[in-house]
């Protein structure tokens, strides 16, 4: 997954922070919004992390224990033993 970000931010990084000016769709009043690419990104990843939140949530609602889900501390991203 690094490989693939490092890659976006060396093809489009110089374009990620210019402005997008477009129509809505699917709001019935003509509105136009003026986004960067990079924050439409953040806002994705930020989305994901809120809707991560209501299935881990119902889950222990339901009576589930969910499983560790984040990269960090899981075992593919610890050192090797060193002994």
């Amino acid at each position: 997954m690094d490989s693939i970000v490092n890659e976006v931010y060396k093809l489009y990084g110089n374009q990620l922070n210019e402005r997008i000016e477009r129509k809505i769709p699917w709001r019935e009043e003509p509105e136009i919004i003026s986004i960067t690419p990079n924050k439409l990104l953040m806002h994705t990843i930020t989305h994901e992390f809120h809707h991560k939140g209501q299935i881990v949530s119902k889950l222990r609602m339901m009576g589930y224990e969910p499983p560790n889900t984040d990269i960090l501390g899981t075992k593919s991203c610890l050192f090797p033993s060193r002994s």
